[in-house]
C-alpha cells in the first residue's frame, strides 16, 4: 500500500469512526428522534435526551432505570392516597367549625374581553360576617381553587390583630386630608411647605395601608384560635392534620432526592459513554487529526461539531474537556492491561478465557449476522466477551464504562498525592465511597464492608487501582516533558 492509499485508508477510517458517532450517540440524543425515554414517569421535568444513552447503550442501567420506575410509580400511589385522606381530614374539621366560611365571587374586567381574564376575590367570614378579603385584581392569571382554609384563617387572624393599629392609621390620614382641604390653596411660603409636608405624611400612611378597606370582627377572636389550634393538634384517625401534612411532604422530598439521584446516575453514564467515544476516536485517528491545522484536538470536534452531524452541550462538555478525558481513558486501559496480567499464561504466551455476556445494545446489534471475531461468541442466544483476550478498545461499552469509571476516581485520588501511610483513606474513597456505589451486586457479601475489615488480598485490588493512576499520570507528565512533533 503506497503512501496515498495509506492516506485514503486513514480517512475512510475516520469517517467510518464518524458514521458510528453519529448513529451511537448523536442520533440518540437529538430531539426529534424517535426513542427517548419519558423521564417525567419519574418526575425528572426536562428532555435530558443525553440520559437515553445509558438506556440505550448498558442494560444494566437500564434494568435500574425501568426498576425505579415502578418504585416511583408505587410511592407516588402512596403520597395520593395521603393526600386524599387529608383532604377528607380538612374536610371533617372544616365541618366542625361550619360558623367558619367563605365566599367567593369572580369580577370580570370589562377593558379586558377575553373571558379567561376574569378575577377573582374571597372573603373569610365568621358568624356571617367578613373579616378577612383577598383578590387578584392586580395579579393577572392568578385564580383561587380549593384554597388552604388553616391559611386563610392564620391570614385572619392576623390582619384581625393588626386591626386596631390599621384604624389609627386611617383615623391619622383622615385627620392630615382634612387638614390639607381646609388649607385650601395656599399661597403663602409657609402655607406651601406646611402643606407639601402634610401631604408627605398622608402619602406615608397611604403607602402603608391606610386606605384600604378592612371589613369589622363582629364575632370573638376564639373562634378563628379555636379552629387553629384543633387544625395544630387534634388527632383524627391517629395523626393531625400538621402531622399529615409533614408526613407527605418528606415523602414527596425524599422521592425527588431519588428522582434526581437517579437521574444524576444515568447523566454519569452517559456522559462517560460519550467520552469514551470521543477519546476512541481521538486515539484511532490521530495520526490522521493531528496533521490538520488546527491540531487533533480542535479537527475532531470541528468534524463532530460539522453541519453534517449534530452537536449540543452535552457533546461539547466532552469536548471541553478532552485533556481529561483522554487521561481518564488510559487510566482505564491501563487498569484492564493489569487486570489481564493476572490471566497470562507465560508458557503459552496465551490468556487464561474470560467470557462475560455483552449488555451494549449497540455493540450487539453490531455484530449481529456477522462472523464473530475470536474474542466473541454467542450462547444460548446471548453474546459473549472474552475479557482477558480483548484491549481495552475491543470491549463493548458496559465493560468500558466500569474501568472508565474506576479510572475517574483513581485519578481523583492519585492527584491528590497521598502519602504512603494513608493507604486506608485512599482504598476507602475507592471502595467505600464508590465501588460499593457503583457495584449493587456486591450487597450482602463478603465485599460489602468498609475497606478496613476487607481481607488483604481484595484491599490490595483497590490499592492496585491509586498505583496504575499513579503510574500513568507520571508517565503522561514525563512524555508532555520530552515530546516532540516528530
Amino acid at each position: 500500500m503506497d503512501e496515498k492509499q495509506l492516506l485514503e485508508a486513514q480517512k475512510a477510517k475516520l469517517r467510518a469512526d464518524l458514521d458510528d458517532f453519529k448513529t451511537e450517540v448523536i442520533d440518540v440524543i437529538k430531539d426529534k428522534e424517535k426513542y427517548s425515554i419519558n423521564y417525567n414517569e419519574i418526575g425528572l421535568y426536562y428532555g435530558g435526551r443525553s440520559l437515553d444513552l445509558a438506556l440505550i447503550h448498558n442494560a444494566t442501567a437500564k434494568k435500574k432505570y425501568d426498576a425505579f420506575v415502578k418504585e416511583f410509580a408505587a410511592e407516588s400511589a402512596r403520597i395520593k392516597t395521603m393526600e386524599e385522606a387529608l383532604v377528607d381530614k380538612r374536610v371533617q374539621l372544616n365541618l366542625e367549625h361550619n360558623h367558619i366560611s367563605f365566599e367567593t365571587k369572580l369580577v370580570h374586567e370589562a377593558i379586558n374581553k377575553r373571558d379567561d381574564d376574569d378575577e377573582y376575590e374571597f372573603s373569610i367570614y365568621v358568624d356571617g360576617n367578613p373579616v378577612y378579603t383577598e383578590s387578584n385584581m392586580s395579579m393577572r392569571n392568578r385564580y383561587i381553587s380549593n384554597f388552604d382554609m388553616i391559611s386563610c384563617v392564620e391570614r385572619a387572624i392576623y390582619e384581625a390583630e393588626r386591626l386596631e393599629n390599621r384604624y389609627e392609621e386611617i383615623r391619622q390620614y383622615k385627620q392630615l386630608k382634612a387638614q390639607i382641604a381646609s388649607l385650601g390653596a395656599p399661597t403663602s411660603l409657609i402655607d406651601k411647605i406646611k402643606v407639601s409636608r402634610l401631604e408627605k405624611e398622608a402619602k406615608k400612611l397611604e403607602r402603608h395601608g391606610a386606605v384600604s378597606s378592612y371589613a369589622k370582627i363582629h364575632a370573638n377572636m376564639d373562634v378563628l384560635k379555636a379552629f387553629r389550634q384543633d387544625y395544630n393538634k387534634k388527632k383524627i384517625d391517629g395523626t393531625t392534620i400538621v402531622e399529615d401534612e409533614k408526613a407527605i411532604k418528606e415523602a414527596k422530598n425524599e422521592l425527588s432526592k431519588k428522582s434526581e439521584t437517579m437521574g444524576k446516575k444515568l447523566g454519569e453514564i452517559s456522559h462517560d459513554i460519550m467520552a469514551i467515544k470521543y477519546a476512541t476516536i481521538y486515539k484511532r485517528n490521530f495520526d490522521i487529526l493531528r496533521m490538520q491545522k488546527d491540531g487533533a484536538k480542535a479537527a475532531l470536534r470541528r468534524v463532530i461539531g460539522h453541519s453534517e452531524y449534530y452537536t449540543d452541550a452535552s457533546i461539547d462538555k466532552v469536548a471541553n474537556n478532552i485533556d481529561e478525558i483522554l487521561l481518564n481513558y488510559d487510566i482505564a486501559a491501563a487498569l484492564h492491561d493489569d487486570y489481564r496480567k493476572k490471566f497470562f499464561n507465560p508458557t503459552t504466551g496465551t490468556y487464561t478465557e474470560r467470557w462475560k455476556p455483552v449488555k451494549d445494545i449497540d455493540f450487539i446489534k453490531k455484530f449481529k449476522g456477522k462472523e464473530l471475531p475470536s474474542n466473541l461468541r454467542v450462547v444460548d442466544g446471548k453474546l459473549e466477551i472474552d475479557i482477558t483476550n480483548s484491549s481495552f478498545e475491543q470491549l463493548s461499552l458496559d465493560w468500558q464504562a466500569e474501568n472508565y469509571a474506576a479510572a475517574k476516581v483513581a485519578k481523583q485520588v492519585a492527584e491528590k498525592g497521598y502519602t504512603e501511610d494513608m493507604a486506608g483513606a485512599v482504598g476507602s474513597i475507592i471502595h467505600d465511597d464508590n465501588w460499593l456505589i457503583r457495584n449493587e451486586y456486591a450487597k450482602g457479601t463478603d465485599l460489602d464492608v468498609p475497606f478496613a475489615d476487607l481481607t488483604n488480598v481484595e484491599k490490595m485490588k483497590d490499592l492496585v487501582q491509586y498505583t496504575v493512576a499513579q503510574r500513568v499520570i507520571k508517565e503522561k507528565q514525563q512524555k508532555d516533558e520530552a515530546k516532540s512533533i516528530m
